[in-house]
């Protein structure tokens, strides 16, 4: 996709360096979308992560070891 938009970029603009400033802003917002999605994806993790973690800790009230703890080995 990105290539794509470059490509066009070469194809449409005829000064060399508006085609430079155009190329630049493209691959910057390419950078700033891959990092926003991989925020969200981190974020959904730790939301999924705390909602398993609560289903697993109100399903055994008597438990004494919590699903980060499972995980990391250490006891409450």
């Amino acid at each position: 996709m990105l290539l794509a938009k470059l490509a066009a970029v070469d194809e449409d603009e005829s000064d060399q360096e508006v085609r430079a400033i155009q190329k630049r802003l493209l691959i910057l917002v390419s950078e700033v979308n891959a990092d926003e999605a991989r925020r969200r994806r981190k974020r959904k993790r730790a939301q999924q992560w705390r909602r398993d973690s609560t289903i697993a800790s109100s399903a055994q009230p008597n438990c004494r070891t919590s699903v980060r703890d499972a995980v990391w080995g250490s006891k409450i």
